[in-house]
């Protein structure tokens, strides 16, 4: 649930027609904390990151740039043999 309650906040702007566009500068699913911290899988953090964000992408453009919590990862399936 992290950043939730910025979600919301941006979802309630979009709908008042108070923004144009929503860029997220990094860490946008915190997805290596979620393996760290409870064992969940990378794509399973971010698709419940975009399935909250969808909302607000239907309305206007998302930008997103990837963070350090983007660059790391901990789950042997990103090693190359």
């Amino acid at each position: 649930n992290e950043g939730l309650k910025t979600i919301e906040r941006v979802q309630d702007l979009t709908l008042q027609d108070k923004i144009s566009m929503f860029f997220i500068a990094g860490d946008i699913a915190y997805a290596d904390t979620g393996f760290d911290k409870f064992g969940i899988e990378y794509e399973e953090m971010w698709n419940n990151f975009m399935r909250k964000i969808e909302p607000i992408g239907s309305k206007i453009p998302v930008m997103m740039s990837v963070g350090n919590h983007e660059a790391d990862c901990y789950d042997s399936k990103c090693s190359s043999d």
